[in-house]
């Protein structure tokens, strides 16, 4: 899971910050767009409910890798 941003320049939808997910084992991304940083947990926990029905697994451990 990477947070980027805020870029110099504004993307054309007026965002400024990307969330990039990757599922490592078969390297499948999802990628999401925000105005504020602010809206990222929010939209975060509504997209690990969608993935967890999808994929039918369990989101148990986040690890921060530095």
């Amino acid at each position: 899971i990477v947070l980027l941003g805020p870029p110099r320049t504004i993307s054309l939808g007026d965002n400024y910050y990307g969330l990039v997910i990757v599922y490592d084992c078969s390297r499948f991304t999802w990628t999401l767009f925000f105005k504020t940083k602010n809206e990222v947990c929010h939209t975060f926990c509504k997209l690990a409910k969608v993935i967890q029905n999808e994929k039918v697994f369990t989101l148990f451990q986040l690890e921060e890798i530095m």
